[in-house]
């Protein structure tokens, strides 16, 4: 190898040293890209919901963190009302972001992890403690602008992580609920909000 560069020509020598430098370079530090822009947008707006703000270290809790466990604990409109108000604000500014930077914004754990324990959260409220009596109670106390943002969620799901990876998701939290093994799953489906009808949300 030492023989071979030191029979190259100066100037292919040079060259070749630019050649490696610049792939280094890309390697260890890529290019800035527009969807790289749109993601950092997005954290910036979504500090301190998704994102712990770095200038207020003392600060460990994350407010979709506090906004679920408050929403958890009381199950009701106003316990509910900032985790529902995080998660549409989070949506926009999803929505705000082009097409092609899905792939980045989806990649995001904090997105993955807002997006479906939340839709899980959800479920497991308007289920309650024990079974839907009937299919007619199945939204528990959500009303039309909790259900829209149930769907909202869930499209976002399908979009960014594919059919079979909802399935898989729904598959998995369903043996959650309380008594869903003893109704079984043709007779517990329709009781959960999964089954709603979402195209009446949009």
């Amino acid at each position: 190898m030492e023989n071979f560069f030191k029979s190259l020509p100066q100037w292919a020598l040079v060259s070749l040293i630019l050649v490696a430098g610049i792939i280094f370079f890309y390697i260890v530090m890529p290019p800035h890209t527009v969807c790289d822009s749109q993601a950092q947008v997005f954290k910036t707006s979504q500090t301190p919901f998704l994102f712990l703000d770095s200038k207020k270290s003392y600060i460990k809790t994350l407010g979709i963190g506090k906004a679920r466990d408050i929403c958890k604990r009381g199950n009701n409109h106003g316990a509910c009302r900032e985790i529902f108000d995080g998660l549409k604000k989070m949506m926009l500014d999803l929505k705000v972001v082009p097409e092609e930077c899905n792939p980045k914004m989806s990649n995001m754990s904090e997105v993955k992890d807002a997006i479906m324990s939340s839709i899980q959260l959800f479920v497991r409220l308007a289920w309650s403690e024990k079974a839907p009596q009937s299919a007619y109670e199945k939204i528990g106390w959500f009303d039309s602008s909790h259900l829209r943002v149930y769907c909202a969620l869930k499209n976002f799901a399908l979009e960014f992580y594919g059919p079979d990876a909802w399935s898989e998701f729904v598959m998995g939290t369903l043996p959650q609920l309380p008594q869903y093994t003893e109704l079984g799953r043709e007779e517990a489906w329709p009781r959960t909000l999964f089954s709603i009808n979402c195209d009446q949300y949009r």
